[in-house]
């Protein structure tokens, strides 16, 4: 597999995540705050530099539109501080998954 360049690597960070494009193997997938504002910011053309409940809200409504089975945002624990990170979990084999369109 071809290593990424940095180019490369800062276009995944306006990505939204979606189950298909994480691992089989995994499960979850760690979405820290810095990515989380990358991916508002460029969905809505702005600036904003805190994660607040709105920017929240939208991110865990929008991956339920993509397809996770749940998003949660959980205290950053890698950085031992108070930022918050989404944790994104795959539905399972067996669980249907509803994606409303409004």
């Amino acid at each position: 597999m071809p290593a990424t360049t940095a180019k490369q690597h800062t276009r995944t960070q306006y990505l939204f995540p979606t189950p298909e494009s994480v691992s089989i193997d995994s499960i979850v997938f760690y979405c820290d705050a810095e990515r989380v504002m990358s991916i508002y910011n460029k969905e809505h053309n702005s600036k904003r530099q805190k994660l607040t409940l709105p920017v929240q809200q939208w991110f865990i409504n929008e991956a339920r539109r993509c397809g996770w089975a749940q998003a949660e945002f959980i205290y950053n624990v890698v950085k031992s501080n108070t930022n918050k990170a989404c944790l994104l979990t795959k539905p399972s084999a067996k669980e249907l998954v509803y994606a409303s369109p409004y």
